[in-house]
């Protein structure tokens, strides 16, 4: 049996304010597009950090292709820049990821963490400013985009460095429908960019209905730290009570005093 990307076994994690992660078990294999769905505070976030060893469990364990992640491993460089390399995060807010003087500078800055000469460097960042049609904004601090140029550059400043894995959080928060439809192009294209190596891999937390079945093949409805329903998007979107319960659809009172519950984001009946 081949070994999984992921393997959470039995996790807890709990904030100050109370658990995130509750005995949470799952899995991740590699290749995947795996949507983690949930109300805020259900354990989506907390989920992807685990995933990125940015937070480690209370107890359980999380493996990456059968390697255990705990802070020990991570305070041996060798493991830490190997890991690093394979698995990419991109976080919600763009401004908490954003940090350097220019759009190139950002771009820049991974592929100088692994060593890579200065020409290789400038090849990659314009190869990737090309890629997602942000070249004019080469010159531009960061803090001066608008929320969708963040968002692009931030994406950038990951794919960048070709990882295996890209964990996303609410990717297309704040995203029109046209920048919407560019960023799942850009990520079909990148997870089937390098057929000769690991499989790519995407996990992302989103409260997007309307690009559900663009963005994962598999969904894990989240609540209180713990994984309600797992199916492909048809059937979770299909599944009207799961959705409720999920606090992922609401429903609009209309003058006629029914009650209809519809997805959060109107996304169409399948």
């Amino acid at each position: 049996m081949q070994t999984p990307l992921f393997a959470i076994d039995n996790v807890n994690f709990r904030y100050t304010d109370g658990k995130a992660l509750d005995a949470l078990s799952l899995t991740i294999e590699a290749g995947e597009r795996v949507a983690l769905l949930g109300a805020n505070g259900s354990g989506k976030s907390t989920l992807l950090r685990v995933l990125d060893a940015l937070l480690f469990p209370e107890s359980g364990d999380v493996r990456f292709c059968g390697e255990l992640l705990t802070e020990d491993a991570f305070s041996e460089d060798e493991f830490a820049y190997a890991f690093r390399k394979r698995v990419g995060f991109v976080f919600q807010n763009s401004d908490a990821q954003l940090f350097s003087t220019t759009v190139f500078d950002e771009v820049a800055f991974g592929p100088l963490q692994l060593r890579l000469g200065a020409g290789e460097v400038r090849r990659r960042v314009a190869q990737t400013l090309e890629r997602f049609n942000i070249s004019p904004l080469s010159d531009r601090a960061p803090h001066q985009l608008s929320g969708g140029e963040k968002r692009k550059v931030a994406l950038a400043s990951v794919l960048v460095l070709d990882p295996d894995v890209l964990l996303l959080d609410e990717p297309t928060a704040g995203l029109d429908p046209r920048s919407q439809t560019q960023l799942m192009d850009m990520l079909d294209e990148w997870q089937h960019s390098s057929a000769d190596r690991c499989a790519k891999t995407i996990v992302t937390a989103t409260h997007d209905l309307h690009t559900l079945e663009d963005m994962a093949g598999r969904c894990l409805v989240m609540e209180r730290g713990r994984v309600i329903a797992s199916g492909s998007p048809g059937e979770i979107l299909s599944d009207r009570d799961l959705l409720e319960r999920g606090n992922l659809v609401h429903a609009h009172r209309h003058r006629s005093r029914h009650t209809h519950p519809h997805p959060g984001l109107h996304r169409p009946q399948v």
